[in-house]
């Protein structure tokens, strides 16, 4: 059976937009009950206004601007609901969805988190830059898999968490496991979310744990 996840990254959406092959993708609205199928000729996207050019391959197209018009990308099997701006015999322009359903292909499955749920983790972090070597500090989840996990770090904790030497897994929420998990550190990078329409910007950091968790 297929698993899909939701997702929100800007980035992920964009990959989808420009990665997809226009013949393999579709649009498609439901109105009074009867589906009617649009084949896509071309997909062309502005990532500045976050808009989309869909050029149908039916010149007279009967899609409807005003009804709901879902997405189908050859990517990852994406799938999206779109807003109509305008609509010229076969093109329509679009909003970029704030969000997309897709295909998930990772070994292990992540589950994901809102920026503002009350889920974190402890790691305990090494370094010999520090006048206390060893520290253990709480950290956001944002998503976590078995063998995984992404982490909000705040600006104030920046310099202490890249310049660790190591990161060892401790606790997730209250429960303490067994024995720490070391970590190693795949990417770290800026993150923006929002909360209740207001935006928000803080860093990200995905690490690898060496042995999986249940």
């Amino acid at each position: 059976m297929k698993k899909y996840r939701h997702t929100k990254s800007r980035a992920e959406i964009f990959t989808a937009f420009d990665s997809s092959l226009p013949a393999q993708s579709f649009v498609w609205q439901t109105i009074n009950g009867e589906r009617s199928v649009f084949e896509i000729e071309d997909i062309r996207i502005n990532k500045k206004i976050r808009t989309a050019k869909i050029i149908l391959k039916d010149w007279d197209s009967t899609i409807d601007p005003k009804e709901t018009i879902y997405l189908r990308l050859s990517q990852n099997e994406s799938v999206t609901k779109l807003k109509c701006l305008s609509k010229s015999y076969n093109e329509i322009s679009v909003f970029l969805p704030e969000e997309i359903q897709s295909l998930e292909n990772r070994e292990f499955p992540r589950t994901l988190f809102a920026a503002n749920s009350d889920k974190f983790a402890t790691l305990i972090l090494n370094s010999e830059l520090t006048s206390n070597s060893s520290q253990a500090l709480k950290f956001n989840i944002m998503d976590i898999s078995e063998r995984g996990v992404s982490l909000m770090i705040s600006e104030k904790n920046k310099s202490l968490f890249k310049n660790s030497d190591s990161y060892f897994l401790s606790h997730l929420g209250e429960y303490q496991l067994e024995e720490p998990i070391k970590m190693g550190l795949r990417y770290f990078k800026l993150h923006n979310f929002k909360v209740r329409g207001r935006s928000y910007r803080t860093n990200r950091a995905g690490l690898l744990l060496e042995q999986g968790i249940d």
